[in-house]
């Protein structure tokens, strides 16, 4: 049941004629008309908007798969120069430890490569697996770290690496990927987003999750 329509006495307290009331049913189906339209109309536009940030995910994981390679091979090269110098060096103790250094963050920028096409690795077919949820949460943060940063819109991540859940990996990370770009965008004056999850001990009908 969508309402009521109420009717009150006539003035005249006389009974609602068959004109009246077969106009009064008329009147309800036509109200009843223009909220089921209202609902068709929302939920086709709820289609486009899914449809539409599933092509932007989709081309967001091609651009950043596009990023990634371009920059893992020049890495690769670099690492190889770095690590032939400080075997090279090995005598002159600063520049060796200089040279660590810098093999220790190309490592660091390889990993963060190495999750950027992990992101953007096309969908092969529904898989439910286990997946510790801070992995998935730090590969999105990372992707939207940079449209977070332009609108000033701090995001952390308090998650734990206990949190195991199991769901399809591409499905959780549209899920995530929407809920957080949402959240960045719908702060004008830039603010702080913070994730965090833990498990419910309470009934699973009545369990509430963050």
């Amino acid at each position: 049941m969508l309402g009521l329509l109420c009717l009150g006495e006539k003035k005249r307290e006389t009974p609602f004629s068959a004109e009246e009331r077969e106009l009064l049913d008329t009147l309800c189906n036509q109200m009843a008309l223009a909220v089921e339209n209202a609902r068709l109309v929302e939920q086709r536009l709820d289609l486009e908007r899914r449809m539409y940030e599933a092509e932007r995910l989709s081309a967001l994981g091609l651009l950043s798969a596009s990023i990634a390679h371009e920059v893992k091979n020049p890495l690769s090269s670099i690492k190889t120069i770095a690590a032939v110098l400080r075997e090279d060096l090995r005598d002159d103790r600063a520049k060796t430890e200089d040279l660590s250094i810098i093999l220790s963050e190309i490592d660091r920028l390889n990993r963060t490569v190495e999750r950027l096409l992990r992101f953007a690795r096309p969908r092969q077919e529904t898989v439910f697996r286990p997946l510790v949820l801070k992995e998935v949460l730090d590969d999105i943060i990372l992707v939207l770290a940079h449209e977070a940063e332009r609108r000033g819109v701090a995001i952390r991540s308090e998650v734990g690496e206990q949190i195991v859940v199991s769901g399809d990996l591409e499905d959780l990370k549209e899920v995530f990927f929407n809920l957080i770009l949402n959240g960045i965008q719908a702060m004008e004056g830039g603010g702080k987003i913070t994730l965090t999850a833990r498990w419910s001990k309470e009934p699973r009908s009545r369990a509430a999750g963050h």
